[in-house]
């Protein structure tokens, strides 16, 4: 990926991802944990939170499905709920309420994707 650039977030607003001094930023926050592989896509661990006003998700076209070395990995959510590291963003997720008429975003986080998370 060609730096700087942005990314859509759930929400649909777009956040910078770039490189100060040799640091990786995210919506203006820094990349601690980077490259954790999912079987449905790739979690980037976060120095912050980036918060968002609204969550809607488009579900009417079906996700590709990732095969091969991707086979043994397991689903973002499973991946997140094995690491204690992840314990506070885990029950966070587990407890929203999201908008009406949005999914909840642990069914955002089931096995689907390309899905990439900053955490």
């Amino acid at each position: 990926m060609e730096l700087p650039a942005e990314a859509g977030t759930l929400a649909g607003n777009m956040v910078k991802i770039e490189k100060v001094d040799g640091t990786i930023l995210v919506g203006g926050r820094k990349v601690i944990m980077p490259d954790i592989m999912a079987s449905n896509g790739v979690i980037h661990g976060i120095d912050g939170v980036i918060l968002e006003t609204t969550v809607a998700i488009d579900t009417t076209e079906a996700p590709a499905t990732v095969t091969g070395i991707m086979d043994d990995l397991k689903p973002i959510g499973e991946t997140l709920s094995l690491d204690p590291d992840f314990s506070t963003l885990v029950a966070a997720v587990s407890s929203a309420v999201p908008p009406a008429g949005a999914k909840p975003i642990t069914e955002v986080l089931s096995p689907q994707g390309p899905i990439t998370v900053g955490a």
